[in-house]
């Protein structure tokens, strides 16, 4: 069995989460382990709105991205929502705007800079087997790939950023909340779409909140088109979902015109995508990304997440790792205090949203409060213009 010197941070999962979380680290002079199943270093997750809420821009900012993620070709943008009674931009402190940017793009750049960086030890193709622990704590893994022998990976502190099915929270045994998504989706990507203004993403709130779709736009003049329908019609959608895909859009008001655009690629779905949410933290261990929270994909908003949660893991632990090298090893209590800061702000931060987005995949009706919540959107940040090549949106209904 091979073991290697001890890191000050083991990551498992070096897509977004994994690799800001490592590269934020690494810029306080952390000693990091990032450990990646895939062996290429341009694998990406498929399946994603691909959009960065404008709170995850400063993260890219940090990470001295934010220059060469527009050059790779991130596009500018912000959500507009489309209801029933008129439409309204998401509102955000200031002028700030999200960035749309294929994950195929993204994940390996940040991996990229992750591997290059002289702080961190990237291992690709390797897979964790099991988790080392003493006294409770989680000290580290072994990991094995498909070539060399075991591979004992000591760590102060060990972090899960490997996705919705996290397998590291599975050999921990997380406490896990999970609510069902009474949605399915099918959806494609086109070129050539006519885009509406500042590159909006759009997102059609049909009926009551039964139904939504999304069109988001990408780098090389590419949009995302997503569909998510209740699970109740799945049966109608069986056999005919090209169909049945294009009507739905077609029946939109003010929809994306699929057929001004070329498709590129197939029609995909999916089906079953649960709200999971996990405790952030066990004793050496904690939980960022996907792996601690995962949500609807309809929401857009979980590279977003993704980022803000690396965020709040290094500032909440990275004092408690710190210690020079002829000192001994970081005391347990502040680790454990730093890690309980860390649930604590990510427990405040996002469970809220959770609580709120995860009521949305039930494919009911708006509750009264809610839907007082979006005609009051309307009300106050309604008006803007339609499509480039269109006209103005109706005027805001009366409240």
């Amino acid at each position: 069995m091979k073991v290697t010197t001890p890191y000050d941070v083991a990551i498992v999962g070096a897509g977004i989460a994994g690799s800001t979380t490592a590269l934020l680290y690494a810029q306080k002079g952390l000693r990091v382990a990032l450990i990646e199943k895939q062996r290429e270093r341009g694998a990406y997750k498929r399946l994603c709105t691909h959009f960065l809420q404008p709170s995850a821009v400063p993260v890219l900012k940090k990470l001295g991205l934010y220059r060469e993620v527009l050059e790779t070709g991130g596009v500018h943008s912000t959500m507009r929502l489309r209801t029933r009674w008129g439409a309204f931009n998401v509102p955000h402190p200031g002028t700030a705007r999200g960035i749309n940017i294929r994950r195929a793009l993204l994940d390996p750049l940040l991996r990229e800079r992750a591997a290059r960086h002289p702080m961190i030890d990237l291992y690709a193709g390797y897979k964790v087997t099991q988790l080392l622990t003493e006294k409770q704590e989680v000290i580290g893994f072994t990991m094995q790939d498909d070539e060399a022998e075991p591979q004992d990976i000591h760590a102060t502190l060990t972090v899960a950023a490997d996705g919705r099915h996290s397998s590291i929270a599975k050999l921990a045994g997380v406490p896990t909340v999970t609510q069902a998504n009474e949605r399915f989706s099918y959806y494609a990507y086109y070129r050539h779409l006519p885009r509406y203004p500042d590159n909006n993403t759009q997102v059609w709130l049909v009926g009551e909140g039964q139904a939504y779709v999304a069109a988001f736009p990408q780098n090389n003049d590419l949009t995302l088109v997503s569909c998510y329908v209740p699970e109740k019609q799945f049966h109608e959608w069986q056999g005919q979902a090209e169909a049945r895909y294009q009507q739905f859009v077609a029946d939109l008001d003010n929809g994306p015109p699929l057929g001004e655009g070329e498709r590129v690629g197939e029609l995909m779905g999916m089906r079953k995508a649960p709200s999971v949410y996990r405790r952030p933290t066990l004793p050496g261990l904690a939980l960022v990304g996907d792996a601690a929270l995962a949500i609807d994909p309809l929401a857009g908003i979980g590279c977003s997440w993704a980022m803000i949660s690396a965020t709040q893991l290094v500032n909440s632990t990275h004092r408690a790792l710190h210690r020079h090298p002829t000192e001994a090893p970081v005391a347990g209590t502040a680790l454990a205090r730093a890690l309980q800061g860390y649930r604590l702000r990510h427990n405040l931060y996002f469970w809220p949203q959770f609580w709120l987005l995860s009521r949305f995949s039930r494919a009911k009706r708006y509750h009264p409060i809610t839907r007082g919540v979006l005609l009051a959107a309307v009300k106050l940040f309604g008006g803007a213009f339609d499509r480039q090549r269109g006209a103005a949106l109706p005027e805001t209904p009366p409240l």
